[in-house]
């Protein structure tokens, strides 16, 4: 575990270091991470509903398609940028989760193809990304308890 010390200088290991960071440097980085999902999670949305209530088409139905993508990017940027500023024991912990997010997310969509021509529904995107993301978080927590 992280070793993080209190506001009187006493030091307390932390799963929460761990994951978000133990660092001051790792909090901000990881709080402008979420800032980022924040907004691309309300860009979806939002282009979701406009896209339905609004009926849009040609260039402008394109266009808010696309807007979701631009802080998506921000957010992969911050990701990344917290990964190459975090300290060792939370880049380790933050790249063994994605590992495992991966191979979760290559076993869901390796493993989903054959029994599609039984008759078992089509794998969509969002299925694959919600096994991806469900590992990388539950990874986290593995690997903090790991290392303790």
């Amino acid at each position: 575990m992280v070793q993080t010390a209190d506001l009187d200088g006493s030091e307390h290991r932390s799963w929460r270091a761990c994951i978000l960071g133990a660092t001051q440097t790792d909090r901000r980085n990881n709080r402008r991470f979420m800032i980022w999902c924040v907004l691309w999670a309300l860009a979806f949305v939002g282009a979701g509903i406009a896209q339905r209530q609004l009926e849009l088409d040609g260039v402008v139905a394109w266009i808010v398609a696309f807007v979701p993508a631009l802080p998506a990017i921000g957010a992969l940027a911050a990701y990344l940028r917290f990964l190459r500023e975090a300290d060792e024991m939370v880049r380790a912990i933050h790249l063994q989760a994605l590992a495992w997010g991966f191979g979760a997310g290559v076993v869901v969509v390796i493993g989903m193809q054959l029994p599609e021509y039984p008759g078992a529904p089509a794998l969509r995107a969002s299925d694959v990304l919600l096994a991806m993301m469900t590992t990388w978080m539950i990874a986290q927590f593995v690997a903090v308890w790991r290392y303790k």
